[in-house]
């Protein structure tokens, strides 16, 4: 529909999940010259969702020096305030975007994000279960530095690439040998959610939601997606120590 001379965008996700049904319907009937047939509805097909996965990647790779972050700088401080004795604070996000590490970086804040520290970082895991500790010059005692917290991307991030092998790295590199380890919009997201890191993701935010005496903060999320709200809805039946705190946008003027 056309709404002040201009096009108003529907409903990605429904238009994406029918566009990758439907190839999956027409390369079942499909013979292999029609599969292959560069002017096919096939190859046409497949062209405009790869544009459509390249335009939401080039949409979401806004961040850089210049970005107003001062809502995520505000609430990193607060986190960088919790008692270093406490468990780290934990951020799950489903952006894709960098404003987190961009915003941590500007106030020296470490955060951990399944990412190793060399100079190809690779994801693992294990890396969650390491922390940042200061140690002094003289004996061997150690101490955890302040501000730290843990990142977690449930749907991936534009500066993560998957290697042929299926090693995930940290790379911006438009190299054809590396996609880009993204959920897109589709219905799909609850079955991709099973794959590696993204598996990580949830287990870590599965288990989260299972800690005694656990505060979770809700901002930005509309709970539309399954796969995320239905362990929240679980965890409020079965944990009774969990408190819930929603951030309405509406509230404020």
């Amino acid at each position: 529909p056309e709404k002040d001379g201009k096009r108003q965008a529907g409903d990605i996700e429904n238009l994406l999940s029918l566009c990758k049904m439907k190839l999956e319907l027409m390369e079942v009937r499909a013979e292999e010259k029609e599969k292959t047939d560069p002017d096919g509805p096939i190859r046409k097909l497949k062209t405009f969702i790869e544009k459509a996965e390249e335009g939401i990647l080039e949409k979401v790779d806004f961040v850089d020096q210049a970005t107003d972050l001062s809502a995520h700088r505000g609430l990193i401080q607060k986190f960088a305030k919790r008692a270093v004795d406490k468990p780290r604070v934990k951020v799950f996000t489903t952006n894709y975007d960098l404003c987190v590490e961009e915003a941590a970086s500007r106030l020296g804040v470490v955060l951990i994000d399944g990412f190793s520290h060399s100079a190809e970082q690779r994801f693992n895991r294990d890396y969650f279960q390491h922390d940042i500790v200061r140690r002094h010059s003289s004996g061997t005692k150690a101490e955890y530095i302040d501000g730290v917290f843990h990142l977690y991307k449930l749907h991936g991030s534009i500066d993560w690439r998957r290697r042929a092998e299926g090693l995930v790295i940290r790379s911006r590199a438009n190299d054809p040998a590396l996609k880009p380890v993204l959920i897109y919009p589709r219905s799909t997201k609850y079955q991709e959610a099973f794959e590696i890191p993204y598996l990580d993701m949830f287990a870590a935010f599965q288990a989260a939601l299972r800690e005694p005496d656990t505060a979770l903060l809700i901002a930005g999320f509309g709970f539309a997606d399954d796969h995320i709200s239905a362990p929240i809805w679980s965890a409020l039946e079965s944990n009774l120590s969990l408190r819930l705190i929603l951030v309405d946008p509406s509230f404020i003027p």
